[in-house]
């Protein structure tokens, strides 16, 4: 039977028809697709990305960074343990102190466990430990120094005049303070000076007060606290084993030795009246001494610094709470805002410490099961130790991972909007 043209016409449009219905629908599902795969690829990146960037990387870097400090903090003060051994209960003690004390100074916890070593190293661990450190971190704070600077100091002098106590450690730093006030020098010149003179003004009885008052008076004149310091020793030592010049000098005003006459009339009235000895000159009495940095120094005192001198042996009379001064004017007034930041830095610090010595036992029990779990897994065939290996490296790398498949998807979004695009 014969078909008509006219009837394949028909069926080749019904069945064109057909197709075409077809890749309509087909163009419909496509763009379901695709709207389907670019939502579910941008919630996997958005997961994948706020789980590494807001949740992962931050827990891992405040974990590692008080781990540090807190094992930083620790090594310190097991330095400080070696000095007290066996006294752990004391040491914790300790701790807290140091850590309370930053804050409450506004010095870092390794500024303060470097004085607290200072401290127990150069007067023991007593009652007045804790005393102690709060002065010379205060004098530090208000001296611009460290209070490894301070302690070095307060320690030289208060040894060397044979009371330790905080008492005299508060004493020597209100007139170190008193001293930086008046004179040309600063704390930890001090620090570095003081110690090649103390210990011969001690034993020569000259007050403490007098001895900072001389450092006063010639520091900016005669040179710096390492050159007065020099000098005023050349002073004593010049009293102490006197030249035939000087015994005839002081055999004139009535004393057989340099201790008498300073024990009779002090370190000023006993230049003064030298001076005067020496018939007001300058020259003749620097001779006396021997000694070129001797010289210097009496001069200065007894005759262009002679006004200077009296007035600030006087007001080295009175400085008691110098220290406290010191420190709320370098924490309080103009500076205000910025101690009270500095004090949150140091808190933020500590409480790190604290975190971090939670999370160190828990690490070192954790290392204890490493070692046990790395034993068995060297015993594990090849094949299962594979399979750990990825199954670990997916658990670590979710979040990356989640990020890659949010572009995958993504892509086939874009794939599938592609045949769309062909399609028109």
């Amino acid at each position: 039977m014969a078909i008509s043209l006219g009837t394949i016409y028909a069926d080749l449009g019904i069945r064109l028809d057909k197709f075409e219905t077809g890749l309509a629908k087909a163009e419909t599902q496509i763009e379901g697709i695709e709207k389907r795969f670019e939502a579910t690829g941008k919630r996997l990146s958005e997961a994948g990305g706020a789980l590494t960037t807001g949740l992962t990387l931050p827990i891992v870097g405040l974990g590692v960074a008080a781990v540090k400090m807190a094992m930083d903090f620790n090594a310190a003060m097991a330095d400080v343990a070696t000095l007290i051994p066996g006294n752990t209960a004391r040491v914790e003690e300790l701790k807290t102190t140091v850590q309370d004390m930053a804050v409450e100074v506004g010095k870092s916890t390794a500024d303060l466990t470097r004085g607290l070593y200072q401290t127990i190293s150069a007067f023991g661990d007593t009652a007045d430990t804790a005393q102690i450190l709060e002065i010379n971190a205060k004098a530090a704070a208000a001296g611009l120094s460290t209070t490894e600077e301070a302690i070095a100091l307060t320690s030289a002098v208060t040894k060397a005049y044979g009371d330790t106590s905080a008492t005299a450690v508060g004493k020597v730093s209100d007139l170190a303070l008193q001293t930086v006030r008046l004179g040309q020098t600063t704390f930890p010149e001090l620090a570095a000076s003081m110690g090649r003179v103390t210990p011969i003004a001690a034993a020569m009885g000259i007050p403490m007060e007098d001895l900072f008052g001389t450092m006063a008076t010639l520091t900016g004149v005669t040179g710096g606290a390492a050159e007065v310091s020099t000098q005023l020793r050349a002073v004593l030592q010049g009293l102490m084993t006197p030249s035939k010049g000087m015994a005839e000098a002081m055999a004139s005003l009535g004393y057989a030795s340099g201790a008498a006459m300073l024990e009779s009339r002090g370190l000023q009235g006993s230049l003064t009246a030298l001076h005067g000895a020496a018939g007001g000159n300058a020259i003749e009495l620097a001779g006396l001494w021997g000694s070129v940095e001797a010289g210097v120094a009496v001069m200065a005192l007894t005759e262009g610094q002679a006004g200077s001198f009296d007035s600030k042996l006087k007001e080295m009379q009175d400085t008691a709470g110098a220290t406290d001064i010191a420190f709320k004017e370098q924490t309080g007034g103009i500076n205000k805002s910025g101690f009270a930041m500095r004090q949150l830095t140091v808190q933020l610090t500590t409480l790190a410490q604290q975190i971090g010595d939670i999370l160190v036992p828990t690490l070192a029990v954790l290392g204890g099961h490493a070692a046990r779990v790395s034993e068995k897994f060297s015993g594990l065939d090849e094949g299962t130790k594979t399979t750990i290996i990825n199954i670990a490296l997916l658990a670590a790398t979710i979040g990356p991972v989640l990020m890659v498949l949010g572009f995958l998807f993504s892509s086939v979004a874009k794939v599938a909007a592609g045949i769309t695009t062909l399609r028109g």
